[in-house]
């Protein structure tokens, strides 16, 4: 979210693919672990079509799960943080 006051950033969250399973309080049931993608190599081979969708999953469900863990009582009081945050639809 930027700030209406000198445009500084006021919060921030920082999604990463190896974030720790144990502190994610609202992590779907669903899913996709930390170790179920950890052994993808970095390297610049092709990447197969199981590994965008696992990864990109993973992704998706880390941010979201940290939103509603570090967000939800300011997502109450001035609506949708993902939404508002680039000032309007994602």
């Amino acid at each position: 979210m930027i700030s209406s006051v000198g445009g500084g950033i006021e919060t921030f969250l920082l999604p990463y693919i190896d974030q720790k399973d144990s502190l994610l309080t609202h992590a779907p049931a669903d899913l996709v672990t930390a170790e179920d993608v950890a052994d993808y190599p970095t390297d610049f081979s092709a990447m197969p079509e199981e590994w965008i969708d696992r990864l990109s999953k993973r992704g998706e469900q880390v941010t979201r799960a940290l939103v509603k863990q570090y967000w939800s009582s300011r997502e109450q009081a001035v609506g949708d943080p993902v939404r508002n945050s680039s000032g309007g639809d994602p």
